[in-house]
């Protein structure tokens, strides 16, 4: 069975507008542990998938984490190509800019 590797990052929203003592208090944990996020997520079975990320400050400041996962159950799917939707888009805009420019 083909298994699917996930890897990310978290971020904790706004975190960077939080103080640095805030900050400091959500990281706190005992000797020997760490704080973390956990989020769970389905996948395409409707299995639930944990997600965990150890929390640090990200060089902006935020209360972000890394993730890695394996998930056994996961499709394959064809979606719009979001470049080409933005390539349509410019040209659209592209055309009614030259017609504003004829008629204006």
């Amino acid at each position: 069975m083909a298994r699917l590797q996930v890897t990310g990052f978290t971020t904790i929203a706004n975190s960077s507008k939080l103080s640095d003592e805030q900050k400091k208090a959500v990281l706190e944990a005992p000797e020997g542990k760490v704080r973390a996020v956990r989020a769970k997520l389905v996948d395409a079975s409707g299995n639930e998938v944990i997600i965990q990320a150890v929390l640090g400050l990200s060089k902006k400041g935020s209360l972000s984490g890394r993730f890695a996962i394996k998930v056994d159950e996961f499709e394959m799917v064809e979606i719009d190509d979001p470049k080409a939707e933005k390539t349509e888009e410019a040209a659209e805009k592209t055309v009614d800019d030259l017609a504003a420019e004829l008629l204006g």
